[in-house]
């Protein structure tokens, strides 16, 4: 609807050459521009808009932005949302009021940042597809919005939920939930991902580590799609230094340790000098893709390594930034990487399942107009 303060403002602007903005009524003002068609005036609600996006108004500014075509609000928002995802995926709200179009673009995307792995998402995704069935069940105590989630879920047959998201499923980085016995078993028992995808992802993932253990220079040659649809998403919050950390999980024989000291970041090839799990092939040099992020408390960018690629030595170490003893904490630091040739993405196993589900259904429907 319309007001007619909007619409009095809007009109007085012909006259005037300049509008007073209400960001807090930006839906009025946008609506009587559309409806009168004076771009100059959604222009400038747009320029408004994308100067005073925040935390708090951004999934609205979007919503509005993508329906009154305003790109620079849209280029923000995604911006902002991709940067500070980790921070968003905290509040049961927030997720509940994203779309799902704007979710799959954003788990698409080679900027999201998120903290410690790839289950981090999935987790998110589960919450989403839950809120999404029952959108009440946001108001719930964690112990209840888990039991609910669980039974629901567990009502539906196999799949359904599955081929309903897919463009969920698709943007997750299905090979990089499956890397540890906890994160698979919890896949597992969710039901979410049918068995026949899980079976599929796993089969290709001992077939990579084949190829990378008798082939480990076969990353070398990684092309940048591939580092951007199959790297590691990792993230870690650093409120003390030094700090000392490394991400779980199975990881081709490569294990990565990261130190923050004194404002200085480095990345470090363990081998020898600490306890190594997963580790098989020790080459004595690997190559590794990496982008290091690095941003403060409120999202802000402190470093951007952009893409790199470095060979380490046994137990090598290198600086991936300074930022100085002086940098304030809390700080996030977020590393996309890849050490070893990926297997193939999420998107052809779902597309896969869809194929072999119509496939049973149109066989379903012959046995049957044979049998009558």
């Amino acid at each position: 609807m319309i007001l007619p303060s909007r619409l009095n403002a809007v009109l007085g602007s012909l006259y005037h050459n300049q509008i007073e903005l209400d960001l807090d009524n930006a839906e009025g003002v946008l609506a009587a521009a559309s409806v009168l068609q004076l771009e100059s005036v959604l222009e400038r609600c747009g320029e408004a808009m994308a100067e005073n996006i925040s935390a708090n108004n951004v999934l609205r500014y979007l919503n509005l932005a993508e329906m009154y075509g305003l790109p620079q609000v849209t280029n923000r928002a995604y911006h902002l949302l991709k940067w500070n995802f980790w921070r968003f995926m905290k509040s049961k709200e927030h997720i509940k009021n994203i779309k799902e179009e704007t979710l799959v673009r954003l788990i698409s995307s080679s900027e999201l940042l998120i903290m410690e792995g790839e289950m981090d998402l999935y987790q998110m995704i589960k919450t989403w597809i839950f809120l999404n069935e029952k959108p009440h069940a946001a108001a719930l105590p964690d112990g209840d919005f888990l039991r609910q989630m669980n039974e629901t879920f567990a009502n539906y047959p196999e799949g359904q939920l599955f081929v309903k998201h897919a463009g969920l499923f698709a943007a997750l980085r299905l090979h990089h939930i499956t890397t540890t016995l906890a994160s698979l078993n919890s896949v597992e028992n969710d039901k979410l991902i049918p068995k026949e995808v899980l079976r599929a992802v796993m089969v290709d993932q001992w077939k990579t580590a084949l190829t990378n253990e008798e082939n480990p220079t076969a990353v070398n040659e990684l092309s940048m799609d591939d580092f951007h649809v199959n790297s590691l998403r990792l993230g870690r919050l650093i409120d003390s230094m030094p700090k000392c950390w490394r991400w779980t999980g199975f990881n081709n024989g490569v294990d990565i340790v990261m130190n923050m000291s004194h404002g200085v970041l480095t990345m470090k090839r363990n081998c020898l000098s600490q306890a190594t799990p997963y580790s098989i092939n020790l080459k004595s040099e690997r190559m590794v893709h990496y982008r290091a992020i690095i941003s403060d408390s409120s999202g802000a960018c402190l470093f951007d390594s952009t893409k790199q690629s470095i060979t380490l030595r046994l137990d090598q170490s290198v600086v991936v930034a300074r930022l100085g003893d002086d940098v304030k904490l809390p700080i996030s630091v977020h590393l996309l990487y890849l050490a070893a040739q990926p297997g193939p993405p999420s998107f052809l196993y779902v597309n896969q399942y869809i194929k072999n589900m119509v496939k049973r259904e149109e066989e379903e429907a012959d046995c049957k107009m044979s049998s009558d």
